[in-house]
């Protein structure tokens, strides 16, 4: 969260702050249980980076997906803010989930479009996991998208509205 007065709010109420254990920890264990079903039976560890990345200093956690973190962080020698996707598991993700991964990488750096981020950077950390640096873009998630830098609640038109000019913005953007 960026607002301070919604973290604020958040952490005044022991019901609020108890519901945010409690889905970080749903979090972490549906990250786990989707490591089980990997291909070669190995086992997934979520977690940040094992080790510094060359090159980046980690400011803070992003997000945590079924495949990744997303970390935002400085790239160090051109002062730039980005976030860096790094692969769950490290050296212990599976043959597919790398495989995957590299994929990913390879199809968004082949994009040019103003609504797909940029890609700057990819490689191999010392433990063997693998991570992406890609462009750092400030905003909020799809689901909440239609609430991005207003003060006001919308209505049922005007959020239908909103949606359906969201997807159009994607359908663009995939094609």
């Amino acid at each position: 969260l960026e607002d301070e007065s919604v973290i604020a709010q958040i952490e005044s109420s022991e019901q609020a702050m108890e519901l945010v254990a409690r889905i970080q920890d749903d979090n972490e264990f549906l990250t786990q249980l989707a490591g089980a079903w990997s291909d070669d039976g190995e086992v997934v560890r979520p977690g940040p980076p094992s080790q510094s990345m060359e090159g980046y200093r980690i400011l803070s956690e992003i997000h945590r997906g079924g495949q990744g973190v997303i970390y935002k962080a400085v790239q160090e020698h051109t002062k730039r803010t980005v976030a860096v996707k790094v692969m769950i598991g490290g050296s212990l993700a599976s043959s597919r989930q790398r495989v995957r991964f590299e994929r990913e990488v390879e199809l968004i750096a082949s994009l040019r479009h103003p609504n797909i981020v940029t890609v700057f950077d990819s490689g191999i950390l010392p433990d063997g996991g693998h991570y992406l640096a890609m462009e750092y873009i400030k905003g909020v998630p799809l689901s909440r998208a239609h609430l991005f830098g207003r003060e006001e609640p919308v209505d049922d038109v005007e959020l239908f509205q909103l949606r359906v000019g969201q997807f159009a913005q994607i359908c663009d953007a995939i094609q």
